[in-house]
């Protein structure tokens, strides 16, 4: 009989504080791409941007969040999907209300702010592609259940063949040929799935390496993916995607990496439930930053990268704040979608038996 995935109640602060720094990847990610490709930046900003980006980038930041979901496995329940749902429409509409109060402040007209499309698609987010991330989590949400039981039912052999083809077709090829059959350059459901199958094998049967094997790996595939991006073109992160191989690899050894070492600390954990909250408020607080001409202003100063991983931490903080704000009326709006749905359901089944019978 094979191993299944083992059911950790306790959290482990290491995969936490790993959370957290994949939130933060992603947040310095966008205020970079608030400076418009770069072309004004100095030759040393553009180096520096590169090396960053090649360890500390949006699409190894993804890649973390989906490998740890499949180390885990996502816990279905209908509460759970409710409760996401409102924290994401929650959220969505009050980084609008964000949006319109700056605008009030600086007098600066809305629609230079966020375009009219995207006011309407804070309403139905989900639905709408206006977080491309959440709206392929919620299938992977949808999904998981029956994923799960095809990881716990399949035999190593089988799996080990599975995980080879899908690192193959969904990262390798892309790397090697920079096309990727999906054509989302690995912004995607395919991806987030694979990668949480990736997370997943190497849980269920407790893969894990020597720590000197595994930084020797992550700084292979740091050097090669940099060297790649520096040759691609001189201010461009093409190896660094989330279907890159290169950024697979960096992001499994910081998986196993963080496996190696237990530890809880609850502040650290009461943070991290918090990251997908970030990710919604954050954006549209990295927007706002780009109005303010920050990066731009000082895109010549050796000291830029240092003022951007300020800037990502003032993000990340203000949302967090925002997020503990937010708590009881994403609860309020989950636990009312939640009842109405009890009450639809009901009906649903009386109606059924009543015409069966």
């Amino acid at each position: 009989m094979e191993n299944t995935v083992l059911k950790k109640k306790t959290r482990n602060s290491s995969f936490e504080i790993l959370r957290l720094a994949a939130m933060l990847m992603i947040i310095v990610s966008h205020i970079y791409a608030g400076t418009q490709g770069g072309e004004q930046f100095s030759t040393a900003n553009k180096v520096i941007y590169i090396l960053t980006n090649s360890l500390f980038g949006a699409g190894l930041g993804v890649i973390i969040f989906m490998l740890l979901s499949g180390y885990f496995l996502i816990k279905f329940s209908e509460q759970k999907l409710f409760k996401f749902i409102s924290m994401t429409w929650v959220c969505s509409v009050f980084s609008l209300i964000i949006a319109i109060v700056f605008s009030l402040i600086t007098k600066t007209p809305l629609f230079s702010i966020i375009t009219k499309i995207s006011v309407l698609k804070r309403f139905v987010p989900l639905s709408t592609n206006e977080y491309w991330y959440l709206s392929a989590y919620v299938c992977l949400l949808l999904l998981s259940p029956f994923i799960n039981k095809a990881i716990n039912a399949v035999s190593k052999k089988s799996f080990t063949i599975l995980v080879s083809i899908i690192v193959f077709c969904f990262f390798m090829l892309p790397s090697i040929l920079y096309f990727d059959i999906m054509g989302d350059k690995g912004k995607g459901l395919i991806t987030m799935i694979s990668c949480y199958l990736i997370g997943a094998y190497f849980s269920k049967y407790k893969i894990n390496f020597k720590k000197k094997t595994l930084l020797t790996a992550l700084c292979i595939s740091y050097f090669i993916s940099t060297v790649l991006n520096f040759l691609s073109s001189f201010f461009s992160v093409k190896f660094s995607r989330e279907c890159s191989i290169f950024t697979l690899v960096i992001g499994i050894s910081l998986l196993l990496l963080a496996s190696g070492k237990t530890f809880t600390n609850k502040a650290v954990n009461s943070v991290s439930t918090k990251t997908l909250y970030i990710y919604v408020i954050g954006g549209q607080f990295t927007a706002l930053i780009s109005h303010f001409n920050i990066v731009e202003n000082n895109q010549n100063k050796l000291y830029l990268v240092f003022i951007v991983f300020g800037l990502s931490i003032a993000v990340f903080a203000a949302a967090y704040i925002c997020a503990v704000l937010l708590e009881r009326p994403i609860e309020l709006l989950s636990n009312l979608l939640y009842a109405i749905y009890n009450k639809l359901k009901q009906v649903a089944i009386k109606l059924y038996n009543k015409n069966a019978g």
